[in-house]
């Protein structure tokens, strides 16, 4: 996405967006491990993805619905993972007071 932290020619992508540059985002490898269909009705579905860092799940929505021929944008993300943390282990903010 070209709102992105991503730098092009040492300059995040995002700066050069809000100034009104044309940005090219470069191609990147990613990896999609798994991709689980968990819920369809119809017109939304819901997936599941454990994929590599860095991939833009936003984009792969996006990638998803120009394949189908649809159009495609995501109405919800949850982040489950991240390395080594997992969102069952985490805390609430106010079981941090």
């Amino acid at each position: 996405p070209i709102y992105s932290a991503i730098k092009i020619k040492g300059e995040p992508a995002y700066k050069k967006a809000r100034r009104g540059e044309r940005v090219t985002m470069p191609k990147r490898v990613v990896h999609i491990y798994e991709l689980e269909l968990l819920e369809w009705k119809s017109p939304f579905l819901t997936i599941r993805v454990v994929c590599s860092s860095g991939t833009y799940i936003r984009t792969l929505g996006e990638d998803i619905g120009k394949v189908l021929g649809t159009g495609a944008y995501l109405t919800k993300l949850v982040r489950t993972r991240v390395g080594k943390f997992i969102i069952e282990e985490s805390k609430r903010l106010d079981e941090l007071r």
